[in-house]
């Protein structure tokens, strides 16, 4: 078969901001490029931002640098349709790859949309109206214009078939790969990450504090455990999101400041480091297209704890424990037997290890491309 010529519409991508579908997107595009260069030859569409801050990204592919930094929406979306639109057009491509659930309204070349979740459907209430509106008729108008839709779960596969009345084959599942130890664009034969000074036992939580991450049932569940263990921690990474004052609040009304760890975004490195040492990953999500962190802590050897919501059920399987997210004592006696039961420990480590081998760079690129070569007909 000929090569495939795809561009990547990566405008939208604000380093360290969009949250798990830059870490989603960033290894699929890995996974292409380790394992599929004889049949798709990329080529990205970035802003200047990051270009900036993803520099091995952008040394592993033909890339384009847009005169924006991405950071305005506004700007972006009219980006896609001007200077994004030309581009393409004088690119002797077969399509082009938008990434991140929607498509522009100006289009040069046949478009792929990757769907991550229909957040904007299923939890409306995290929205504002106006963009809530907006969000659900981009939504619908990308699955219905693109020639194939991409979903990082059979979960989401299932919710844009059956929401937006799409044939069954132009629904395709690409799930994100597991590469340990995990990307980073650090130097590597530079000095290592610094890893932050965390006592064990404790439990880690990485996450954007948005309102569906639900921070404010782990911590009140923490808050139990804490009651009854007082050499736990828990430590919170990830960026800050709409909830981070209400989370911060929290955790000093109910005098938890000295167990609670904040740490904000780490380097992958070094998350990964507390993934390893961590006594389980608890991630009470009430919604996820994916949820990359879990399958990540698999792979690791962390025991996970995680809410049986959205794509988690499918992404864990029977590799951990899932739990109601709004039942706090719940979580809390699963922390607190986590912690004094090491069989339990070690039999959820040896079926994380199991699930989370499946997940193959190799896999992850066969399935794109087969959706590329659906797309260009």
């Amino acid at each position: 078969m000929s090569r495939l010529a795809v561009g990547v519409n990566l405008l939208y991508l604000k380093p360290g901001v969009v949250g798990g579908s830059e870490d989603y997107v960033v290894r699929v595009l890995d996974a292409l490029d380790r394992e599929a260069r004889d049949d798709v030859a990329l080529t990205l569409f970035v802003n200047r931002a990051t270009a900036d801050e993803r520099p091995t990204l952008i040394a592993s592919h033909d890339a384009e640098v847009a005169p924006m930094r991405g950071d305005v929406p506004p700007l972006r979306i009219v980006a896609e349709s001007t200077w994004l639109a030309r581009r393409t057009a004088q690119s002797p491509l077969d399509l082009v790859h938008h990434v991140a659930n929607t498509i522009p309204q100006v289009r040069t070349r046949p478009a792929v949309v990757t769907i991550h979740d229909l957040q904007p459907f299923v939890r409306p209430h995290d929205f504002g109206a106006t963009k809530g509106v907006y969000l659900r008729a981009r939504l619908r108008a990308a699955a219905r214009r693109a020639r194939v839709v991409m979903t990082p779960s059979e979960y989401v596969r299932r919710q844009v078939l059956d929401r937006f009345d799409l044939d069954d084959e132009r629904v395709l599942t690409v799930p994100a790969p597991i590469v340990m130890p995990a990307l980073s664009d650090a130097d590597p034969n530079g000095p290592s990450s610094p890893v932050p000074e965390v006592a064990e036992p404790f439990f880690l939580y990485p996450a954007i504090t948005h309102p569906h991450k639900n921070h404010a049932m782990l911590v009140r569940a923490f808050a139990r455990v804490a009651a009854d263990r007082p050499d736990v921690a828990l430590v919170l990474t990830g960026g800050a999101g709409t909830r981070e004052d209400a989370v911060r609040a929290d955790v000093a009304r109910r005098g938890l400041g000295g167990r609670v760890r904040r740490l904000g975004r780490i380097p992958r490195p070094a998350l990964d480091a507390l993934l390893g040492r961590a006594a389980a990953l608890t991630f009470p999500s009430r919604h996820e297209g994916y949820g990359l962190p879990v399958a990540e802590a698999m792979a690791l050897g962390c025991p996970v704890l995680a809410s049986d919501a959205g794509a988690l059920p499918e992404v864990l399987g029977d590799a951990g424990v899932l739990l109601d997210p709004d039942d706090d004592g719940a979580w809390a006696e699963a922390m607190l037997r986590i912690l004094d039961d090491t069989a339990l420990r070690a039999d959820l480590v040896e079926r994380g290890r199991r699930r989370a081998a499946a997940l193959t760079p190799a896999e992850t690129a066969r399935r794109a491309v087969v959706a590329y070569r659906r797309a260009a007909g």
